[in-house]
């Protein structure tokens, strides 16, 4: 199907259960080009399971904003892999500070590059909305993210930074 197209890469980003997992999954079968989620392939099989609760203490927090960073790295690392080796890649990752956003404009200048920002429809259902989808998923088995209930994901909204770069919503 894409033969004939330069490598590109498609970046999905967003708040945690906005349906980044899902879409990435979606557009590589349907692609049928590879899918790297930042918890699913680098998080949990590198590092293991997360602590489920990195709010509990500051000590656990900072130890997992370091983890999240290597990860952020390792990811890029194998995107940029895939890319030199002519292989286009769908990646999904938060993307939530301007620091992990470096991420993007550094594959941006280098490669073609496609970014969807997945959101929730409406902001009055917004709450009801994630809450299901938390509810959804079983830490461990199909979520291996730290966002595991409606008061971390309430807690986490104010701090994600909009992105500047081009993208799709």
């Amino acid at each position: 199907m894409l033969e004939n197209i330069s490598p590109f890469v498609v970046i999905i980003c967003g708040l945690p259960a906005t349906g980044k997992s899902t879409l990435g999954k979606a557009l590589s079968k349907q692609l049928s080009i590879r899918h790297l989620d930042l918890e699913e392939n680098i998080l949990y099989p590198i590092f293991g399971l997360p602590d489920p609760n990195p709010y509990r203490s500051a000590e656990i927090r900072a130890d997992a904003k370091r983890m999240f960073g290597q990860c952020y790295d390792i990811l890029m690392h194998a995107t940029e892999a895939h890319l030199i080796l002519g292989r286009s890649v769908i990646i999904t990752a938060p993307f939530s500070n301007k620091l992990v956003q470096q991420h993007i404009v550094s594959i941006q200048t280098k490669f073609p590059s496609y970014i969807v920002h997945c959101k929730t429809d409406r902001e009055d259902i917004e709450k009801e909305e994630i809450e299901q989808r938390l509810k959804n998923r079983t830490f461990g088995k199909d979520y291996f993210g730290v966002c595991n209930n409606i008061e971390h994901y309430m807690d986490d909204k104010p701090r994600f930074v909009q992105l500047t770069v081009p993208h799709l919503e």
